[in-house]
């Protein structure tokens, strides 16, 4: 299978929710090694979501946390480069080894027992270890997921990226007004739009919002009021992450939903790879 011989199943195939059968084999088409130059700021909340327009077509990439309860946005651009590798400084180095996931965990916990010391904690995290810097490293050194982050839970949704700045401080003033202690930094990230049919980011330059939270007790809460406030963005669930919308609402979302729904059908025509996912993503009406 590939896209000159079977380029429907191809394109579906990409983001297949794993019910369009056994993906056996791929070729990936790669490009030459590159190295990023990594640019943090800290920026005053207002500004940062006022700028953002600009932020985010002026760099290749780029990305925004946010740690509940403090007045800045950490705003990270990468951009690829020829300067020397260097400026890791000690937050690098501590992040390189893993000791930054490593204290991250312990301040989780103690955001845990003692509710009342997260807005302390994370304005006390920001001021240490996340201030302006520079670096440039290889690409893969650069865009990845830090080690040893803690155990948490996570729900993100994608929105068109229009949208952004206002749907990034609507749930900014949610977090503060909550009764529920948010101990984990706010994530987000741009994607440009793409052709895939079940993918969050078909047919629209996309802005991802994460809600994180490392607490079981406090995760319903802030995710239910979450996801009720991405339904006024047309938000699409990240789909490896926790998410409430039935497969009527999914359908809204996605255009080619019943197009995706019909080829998921002609190739698992025995419903071998159907699971409670699947059910509750592509119901099945036929009352079998």
């Amino acid at each position: 299978m590939d896209a000159d011989h079977e380029p429907e199943l191809f394109s579906a195939a990409r983001v297949n929710l794993g019910c369009l059968g056994v993906v056996s084999e791929i070729t990936f088409s790669c490009i030459e090694a590159f190295d990023i130059e990594e640019q943090l700021e800290l920026v005053d909340c207002d500004t940062a979501l006022a700028d953002l327009d600009h932020t985010v077509r002026a760099n290749e990439y780029c990305k925004l946390w946010w740690l509940p309860y403090t007045d800045k946005i950490q705003v990270y651009t990468f951009n690829r480069t020829t300067r020397p590798r260097g400026g890791f400084g000690f937050t690098g180095l501590m992040d390189r080894s893993g000791l930054s996931g490593i204290l991250f965990t312990g301040l989780m916990g103690l955001g845990r027992a003692v509710p009342s010391v997260i807005s302390f904690l994370n304005n006390t995290i920001q001021k240490i270890h996340f201030h302006p810097r520079r670096r440039v490293d290889r690409s893969d050194r650069v865009l990845k997921v830090s080690s040893g982050i803690p155990i948490h839970q996570e729900t993100e949704y994608a929105i068109p990226i229009e949208h952004a700045a206002e749907a990034i401080d609507r749930t900014r003033q949610m977090v503060l007004k909550a009764d529920y202690r948010v101990n984990f930094p706010m994530e987000v990230r741009f994607v440009a739009a793409d052709d895939i049919p079940m993918s969050p980011a078909s047919g629209r330059d996309s802005c991802y919002i994460g809600a994180y939270v490392a607490s079981l007790k406090w995760a319903p809460a802030y995710f239910a009021e979450f996801e009720e406030l991405m339904r006024d963005y047309q938000g699409r669930p990240h789909w490896g992450k926790s998410f409430t919308r039935s497969g009527q609402e999914l359908r809204d979302l996605y255009p080619a939903y019943e197009a995706f729904d019909l080829l998921r059908q002609t190739c698992d025509p025995y419903g071998l790879f159907r699971n409670s996912f699947v059910d509750r993503v592509f119901p099945d009406h036929s009352g079998n």
